[in-house]
């Protein structure tokens, strides 16, 4: 069985409302908006940032699987149980792009160990 991607999705700093659709380009939309896969470190934040770029987005058919600073690391590895039955899995950070200066970037590596193909979008980042 294929596996699926991880994505990595950039969150603008601040206000989601007025800066999401300026700083996402609509390639990196049509990605996330195909997504039901989540991995967070805010669900709130997480849901509003897909209710902003779709209102009509499928939020309550989404798994959001929650990591900050508390997941424990036996739970990270399960996190990824839906790309290895090939579906995609989105990775949002509070702010900026996953992965650099947060939790995704363990995410990654467990995704790199497996063959699976993490993928960058384009959009804001913290740096």
């Amino acid at each position: 069985m294929k596996k699926g991607n991880i994505y990595m999705i950039p969150i603008t700093i601040g206000d989601i409302k007025r800066d999401s659709l300026e700083d996402t380009p609509p390639s990196s939309l049509k990605v996330i908006k195909s997504i039901r896969f989540f991995i967070v470190e805010n669900i709130k934040t997480a849901r509003r940032f897909l209710r902003q770029i779709d209102k009509t987005f499928d939020i309550d058919n989404s798994i959001f699987f929650l990591l900050n600073k508390h997941t424990k690391s036996n739970e990270i590895n399960q996190f990824l149980q839906p790309c290895r039955q090939g579906e995609n899995i989105g990775i949002l950070s509070e702010a900026g792009c996953p992965g650099i200066a947060d939790p995704g970037s363990k995410i990654a590596a467990i995704a790199h160990q497996e063959n699976i193909q993490v993928i960058p979008l384009i959009g804001p980042s913290s740096i």
